[in-house]
């Protein structure tokens, strides 16, 4: 069934979408990156989400099928994170 699986491109591509440089690792309490006054995590993580779908729908030229494969989502899920993530 063609598409059925993924390609090992896609899959390395989540690996390397998942890597988040600029976060901090686990346990990282010497980390700067972290704002004294707190931070509001929900809008944080909404952030997060919203560039990474930006950047697969960028490497995918717009094509949300291919871009929720990168993802490891459903396209219908991409297509509701991305409409409650823009508002």
């Amino acid at each position: 069934m063609p598409g059925a699986s993924r390609s090992s491109s896609a899959r390395r591509g989540w690996r390397s979408v998942a890597t988040i440089r600029s976060a901090p690792s686990a346990g990282d309490e010497a980390s700067p990156w972290f704002p004294d006054e707190g931070l509001d995590l929900e809008r944080y993580i909404e952030g997060v989400e919203l560039t990474l779908i930006r950047r697969s729908l960028e490497r995918t030229q717009g094509n949300k099928v291919q871009a929720a494969r990168l993802l490891n989502l459903k396209r219908t899920t991409l297509i509701e994170k991305l409409k409650r993530l823009e508002r």
